[in-house]
């Protein structure tokens, strides 16, 4: 088959594809017909589509016969097994639909399918006072899907009343120990799913007083670590007052010894000027006399002057240290500073 014949087919596949899904059944019967006539790979699949095409015009023999061709040819597709079950059941041939979905049991991808089909061949076989036929059909159902039985129960209790007025007295009997055996069953599911659902709420109850527990833990740490940091806070604070109070002592006592050494210097300026306006030559004499006492005085000046050259240096020396101290003082104020601003962001 060249590429152009096999694009072709699956455009005319698509198109009957969409003609069933427009519930255009005579349309699309005739596109399947066209395609199945080419003998295609597909072609036990093209059958079951025909087959549904087929239903849709309620043409139930044909469908049957499309259904069967497709099993024919593939045994394994098992949702041809099922339709051709339901289009027997329509056409009241409940022994060729038994057949059908026994053939589809073996194949479990259809199991929910077939659970339906099996509880409207029950239902058919009710209305056709197939009873126990009826009863094979809906314990199928169960069997195949859990979930109907809530339905079932429903339609059992039904069935028990018709049962009870047809004087059908045993299979009622039947229906009803059915019917209690599956309020067993839910009713131990629904036990043990609550169960299941009160250990899991113990578990998260387990879990959020473990957690509590934890954020209480991480709490009274934050606490206690809390209360550390203020107290070394408050620690800082207090150091950094008595750095500020230190320094303000140096600078009061830096500004003394500088006004000392101010009045030193003044003292010998005025010494100097003094010895200047004291020689003349009109008071030789006197200037003799005075420079012996000049002398003297100066001499004793001298010695102060050495005295104040001492304490000067000394007072050099002092304030030396006290700009050491100084800066160590502020270094360690803008170190506090920048403690404090770190620990209120924080």
């Amino acid at each position: 088959m060249s590429a152009q014949s096999a694009q072709s087919l699956q455009e005319q596949e698509a198109l009957a594809n969409k003609l069933l899904d427009n519930g255009k059944g005579l349309e699309a019967t005739q596109v399947f017909q066209t395609l199945i006539a080419s003998n295609p790979p597909n072609i036990d699949w093209l059958y079951y589509q025909l087959g549904k095409a087929y239903g849709l015009d309620q043409r139930w023999p044909k469908a049957a016969e499309s259904f069967m061709q497709a099993l024919k040819l593939n045994p394994q597709l098992a949702i041809a097994a099922v339709a051709f079950g339901d289009v027997s059941v329509t056409m009241k041939a409940y022994e060729e639909a038994e057949k059908a979905y026994l053939h589809a049991l073996k194949f479990k991808n259809v199991h929910p399918e077939l659970a339906q089909s099996y509880l409207r061949l029950g239902e058919i076989l009710v209305n056709n006072k197939q009873y126990e036929f009826a009863l094979h059909a809906y314990k199928n159902t169960s069997d195949l899907d859990k979930s109907l039985r809530p339905q079932l129960i429903g339609i059992y209790k039904t069935l028990i009343d018709t049962l009870t007025q047809k004087n059908k007295v045993d299979l009622a009997q039947q229906v009803i120990k059915r019917v209690k055996a599956i309020e067993e069953e839910l009713a131990a599911e629904q036990a043990a799913t609550e169960l299941d659902e009160n250990e899991l709420l113990l578990l998260q109850l387990h879990q959020t007083q473990e957690e509590l527990e934890t954020l209480f833990f991480k709490n009274d740490k934050l606490e206690k670590a809390n209360t550390k940091k203020q107290k070394q806070l408050n620690t800082l604070e207090q150091t950094n007052a008595e750095i500020v109070s230190k320094l303000t002592e140096i600078t009061t006592e830096r500004d003394e010894q500088a006004k000392l050494a101010a009045n030193y210097q003044n003292k010998i300026e005025q010494i100097e000027k003094e010895k200047k306006e004291m020689v003349s030559k009109e008071e030789l004499v006197v200037v003799k006399k005075q420079n012996t006492e000049l002398s003297y005085k100066l001499e004793q000046s001298l010695y102060e002057l050495k005295q104040l050259e001492k304490e000067n240096q000394s007072l050099v020396q002092r304030q030396h240290l006290l700009d050491g101290e100084l800066l160590k003082a502020e270094a360690h104020v803008e170190l506090i500073t920048d403690i404090l601003i770190r620990e209120k962001h924080f």
